[in-house]
């Protein structure tokens, strides 16, 4: 329906019929509630782009990609693939990566509160962990970027940088996005914890992760105490 209501051209007023008319105002204001949402879901991208650049990249967005439910915080996940195919994103490969930052920030936001099960503790008396992993708590997410994409989003933020933090990697760096309380945080990853939280997502267990990990310096009771006060894990299950 939205993208039917924006194939008419309205470009002289004076021509249209008082339900077109009617139909004009209407596209607009979608149109001024569509950009006035993605403002608020990609904050970055915002700053990033001129007006008139966020303001196309939205409209393209309601043509191809609609929304589906009358929760316009809901709206934008396509987003970041659209704009790596726009003459922005292609010009500025850092843009589409921190589209998908500001998205995977937007969501942990609006998760759930994390619940974290103490009891499920017990199960990691069992030997080998071999049939145990652990549920990551809603607002968790991962991504990774060869792009300076935290000190972008902090120099956005008033935050001081030097020169020399704003370099491309080689190898893409991993960044843990989750929530602690109503702040949503954001921090590099070793690649090791990186392998493991990435295991945990796709359903592994924890002792398969543990032998792969075991010619490393990955430290488990380190990493579970830290996990725990960042509110990172639901609860533990056998598989």
């Amino acid at each position: 329906m939205v993208d039917a209501l924006f194939r008419a051209d309205d470009t002289d007023a004076r021509s249209l019929t008082p339900w077109q008319q009617g139909i004009s105002v209407y596209r607009r204001n979608v149109a001024a509630v569509a950009e006035a949402a993605l403002k608020i879901s990609f904050p970055s991208v915002y700053r990033l782009l001129d007006q008139a650049d966020f303001r196309a990249l939205s409209l393209a967005l309601l043509h191809t990609h609609p929304p589906v439910a009358g929760d316009w915080g809901e709206w934008g996940a396509e987003l970041p693939t659209l704009l790596k195919a726009t003459s922005a994103g292609r010009q500025f490969g850092f843009l589409a990566p921190m589209a998908s930052l500001d998205w995977q920030s937007h969501r942990s936001a609006r998760a759930a509160d994390n619940r974290f099960e103490p009891a499920s503790l017990s199960l990691l008396t069992d030997p080998g962990l071999d049939r145990v992993t652990i549920a990551l708590a809603d607002h968790t997410s991962l991504l990774a970027s060869e792009y300076p994409l935290l000190e972008i989003r902090g120099w956005q933020q008033g935050q001081g940088a030097n020169a020399g933090e704003f370099v491309v990697t080689g190898t893409p760096r991993a960044i843990l996005v989750y929530r602690t309380h109503y702040r949503v945080e954001h921090s590099y990853l070793s690649p090791q914890d990186h392998f493991f939280l990435s295991g945990l997502q796709a359903g592994r267990a924890i002792g398969a992760l543990l032998d792969e990990l075991a010619p490393t310096d990955f430290d488990f009771a380190l990493w579970l105490e830290r996990a725990l006060s960042q509110k990172l894990i639901q609860h533990f299950y056998r598989l």
